[in-house]
């Protein structure tokens, strides 16, 4: 049977067919389609602003097939790995799928990965950088040279080798003033090294340490504290460049992104009239939201452990004051729980020389460390006589 063409009204609020009111609501019911040759008829009531959108649609319900819905990420809510790992995998499944199909254009989907990369980038910054181990190794290497140097000083002071003694004595003055600048804050230890080796270059000491055989240590203890000024230069640079780039200022704009492509690739299945076109992008939002419920599951099966966990803590710690858990949490809330006392930190023993990040010919071995360290200790109270 010839389906019969219709006339239509489009008006901002309503649509009605001027032949027969009810020939929508049948054949959407006995799913029929509406003729293409159906027009849009002039009248009072329509509206020029959106009779065309509403006209498309009309022709989207009854021409095309289901068109799959995009489920929401809540993706702002996830933690900062969670969120990029998100938007990498959002990413990708787009790149795939021919995203120009979708009018989602090249330099749209560049933002969005440069945006995407900026978040990877803060997210590893975030986490030790390699500039801190460095920074660490560097100061432990420094403080072991700095034990030798002290500790081969005070025991030859002993030493029953006048030409050694008199040496030692003299360094030991010049050297007071740097005995404990390893148990100083690292900026200033830095200061105070170079400060030690200008003395220990002037021509007099560099003789008495060529007499004790300490020429090679002061070598290293230059190279070890010029490579803490340089990792920390570099460790500057790059607070810097995560203070021009943090991640609550990223986050959003990856979200944008997000939120545009999604809203284009909708919006072209609503306005395409090809089949093939409309299954691709099914195919797409099928992937998209699979990651989407992999990464929620995710993202609430974190939270979940995490109050569980807390609860625990704060059971144990209700359990050992003697009190309910709701009395414990209402303290809590109001700050009047009992502060916790301190534990004593372990003393800081000795240990041995950390590993050398450079290449080195320095003669500064474990051994040595540690009999200097040793003799560091013990040689505070100069002996009388020599």
């Amino acid at each position: 049977m010839k389906m019969e063409e219709e006339s239509w009204i489009l008006g901002p609020k309503k649509l009605k067919c001027s032949k027969n009111p009810g020939f929508l609501e049948r054949n959407y019911e006995n799913g029929r389609r509406i003729p293409d040759s159906c027009k849009i008829s002039d009248g009072e009531e329509r509206d020029s602003s959106n009779h065309i959108f509403i006209y498309l649609l009309i022709k989207k319900v009854f021409l095309m097939e289901d068109i799959r819905k995009l489920d929401g990420s809540k993706c702002s809510n996830y933690p900062n790995a969670l969120h990029a790992e998100f938007h990498e995998r959002m990413y990708a499944a787009v790149l795939a799928a021919s995203p120009t199909k979708f009018n989602i254009a090249e330099a749209m989907l560049n933002g969005y990965k440069q945006h995407i990369d900026e978040e990877i980038d803060l997210n590893k910054a975030a986490q030790k950088s390699v500039h801190s181990q460095t920074l660490a190794q560097a100061d432990s290497l420094r403080d072991a040279d700095l034990s030798v140097l002290i500790g081969t000083v005070d025991i030859n002071r002993l030493s029953p080798d006048a030409a050694k003694r008199d040496a030692a004595i003299a360094l030991a003055v010049v050297l007071d003033p740097y005995r404990k600048i390893a148990n100083e804050g690292t900026e200033a230890e830095t200061l105070h090294v170079k400060g030690l080796l200008v003395d220990m270059a002037k021509a007099e000491n560099a003789a008495r340490l060529e007499k004790l055989g300490l020429k090679e240590v002061i070598n290293d203890l230059k190279k070890y504290n010029d490579l803490f000024v340089a990792a920390t230069a570099d460790r500057d640079s790059e607070k810097v460049t995560r203070a021009q780039s943090k991640s609550k200022l990223v986050r959003p704009l990856t979200d944008n992104d997000y939120a545009q492509i999604c809203t284009l690739l909708q919006a072209s299945l609503l306005m395409t009239t090809k089949a093939e076109d409309v299954a691709a992008g099914n195919a797409l939002i099928d992937a998209m939201n699979v990651i989407t419920a992999d990464l929620k599951a995710r993202w609430k099966a974190s939270v979940t452990a995490s109050r569980t966990s807390q609860r625990a803590k704060d059971e144990e710690a209700a359990k050992a004051l003697g009190i309910t858990y709701d009395e414990y949490i209402a303290r809590k809330k109001a700050g009047t729980l009992p502060k916790e006392e301190k534990k004593p930190s372990k003393p800081r023993t000795p240990s041995e020389r950390p590993a050398d990040l450079l290449d080195s010919s320095s003669g500064g071995d474990t051994g040595g460390g540690d009999s200097g360290g040793g003799g560091g200790t013990g040689g505070d109270e100069k002996p009388g006589g020599l």
